[in-house]
């Protein structure tokens, strides 16, 4: 429809939501111009993203230029390309109230590239808001939403029609085996328009049509699909609101304490292995896994340097050649790293290490006591809202724990409630992990038992 259109001079304005798809569009509208021999099929030139253009084609600048009097979005139509690979160009000015045809300034302008122009027989809907055409013709893919429908199916004055592909492209193919290429229906159905025949039946043309939808119902979904951008105080507010999530607050946690935690390993390390291999093991780049291994031990409530100094201690370390990494393999075979799981922790603010800079331990401070205030409020919440997975983690919130829920005090929970999801210990030692469980007993969420907070 475009291309009959375009051919006839009228005003049609064809739209798509992403430049990708407007650029391929302009190139499949260009390429059957050229078949009618609207324009030209010889000499063409480049110009963005690989596109060409030839005599008679229009294009559109994507640039400033005010030298040549050239704003970004204006249209113009190459008039002739030289030998020299100048090209000359003519700015349309508007469109013959009469016929619909589109109008050319005299003046014509002489370019030597055209890379910054972009083919302009297709344009996005966001550049076309506010302007207006005899005919609009927008393609929907199913990914958009009312926003764009709403200025794609009104650009046109007299007509708008609306393209629908109804059957996505992001679906897999359930068949195993190699697949027609897509291109050779299009070729086909192009072949069958060019002859002057009807379209295809849809068991003639692909075993896919019976998984195709309604062209009704894909816009019925783009049209429920709201896409409305946040006002800058809305945007604002919810920035606020979400300052002290736990997701951000841990990840500033972490990478503040990663310094610290790294200084106490090395100098453990120091402390426990002998002089002579003390200085190669802490700047080893196998040290790293050992510095993991160590705070594994810790999360599961063993002590860092009683663990080191087991390790150490238990054969000489003469003859080794990477003393981290020889040490790292004796503790992870000694505690049996794999079984053992994070214990519960306690309040941030009692997770604080002990620095040098007074800024920094003021830094993490305050930034314990925000984790631990977000932690407080969320216990209240979580209580009145009753989360089908707080219920079977937790059972039914007690009553006392109700009463705080409605404002009155805090709400956190208890170390019995936080040890009661977690596994019993087993042979004596801290943050094992329990036997298999059968298939029929469930597993209650260690996330939220830990720290409430944890889970966001």
């Amino acid at each position: 429809m475009a291309v009959t259109l375009l051919a006839d001079s009228q005003d049609v304005i064809l739209m798509a939501r992403s430049r990708d798809l407007v650029r391929e569009l302009s190139r499949r509208v260009r390429d059957e111009l050229a078949r009618l021999r609207v324009v030209d099929s010889g000499r063409s030139v480049r110009l963005a993203e690989g596109a060409r253009a030839s005599v008679h084609d229009l294009v559109i600048n994507r640039k400033n230029d005010h030298e040549a009097g050239l704003a970004n979005g204006d249209i113009v139509r190459v008039e002739e390309i030289g030998d020299d690979g100048q090209v000359l160009l003519r700015k349309a000015t508007g469109r013959d109230p009469v016929t619909g045809a589109p109008v050319f300034a005299g003046r014509a302008l002489t370019r030597r590239s055209l890379r910054q122009f972009d083919s302009a027989y297709a344009r996005t809907v966001h550049s076309q808001q506010g302007g207006q055409g005899t005919v609009g013709v927008t393609v929907f893919t199913g990914d958009e939403d009312r926003q764009f429908a709403y200025p794609g199916l009104t650009r046109g004055e007299e007509e708008n029609y609306a393209f629908v592909m109804t059957s996505s492209p992001r679906t897999s193919a359930p068949a195993a085996g190699p697949a027609p290429a897509p291109e050779l229906a299009r070729h086909d159905r192009l072949e069958r328009v060019r002859a002057g025949l009807p379209p295809a039946e849809p068991g003639e043309e692909s075993e896919e049509a019976a998984d195709r939808r309604e062209a009704v119902a894909v816009l019925a979904d783009i049209i429920a699909r709201d896409g409305t951008e946040l006002s800058a105080i809305e945007y604002r507010r919810r920035q606020l609101a979400s300052a002290d999530h736990l997701a951000l607050l841990d990840s500033m946690w972490q990478d503040a304490i990663s310094r610290p935690r790294t200084e106490r390993y090395r100098q453990i390390l120091a402390d426990v292995v002998p002089p002579a291999h003390a200085n190669e093991a802490g700047e080893s780049p196998t040290a790293t896994w050992l510095w993991r291994t160590l705070r594994a031990a810790e999360a599961a409530g063993l002590d860092a340097r009683q663990v080191m100094q087991s390790a150490v201690d238990s054969r000489p370390l003469t003859g080794a050649r990477d003393v981290a990494a020889v040490i790292d393999a004796r503790i992870r075979r000694q505690i049996d790293i794999d079984p053992l799981v994070p214990l519960p922790e306690g309040r941030w603010s009692d997770q604080v290490p002990q620095v040098d800079d007074p800024a920094e331990q003021k830094y993490l401070s305050q930034l314990a006591a925000a984790a631990d205030g977000r932690v407080d409020r969320l216990g209240p919440f979580v209580a009145e809202q009753r989360p089908q997975w707080a219920i079977e983690a937790f059972g039914e919130v007690p009553a006392e724990s109700g009463s705080t829920a409605s404002g009155s005090g805090t709400t956190r929970l208890s170390r019995s409630d936080r040890s009661r999801p977690w596994p019993a210990r087993r042979s004596g030692r801290p943050g094992t992990r329990p036997p298999r469980r059968s298939a029929g007993q469930p597993t209650a969420p260690t996330c939220a038992a830990a720290t409430p907070g944890r889970c966001g």
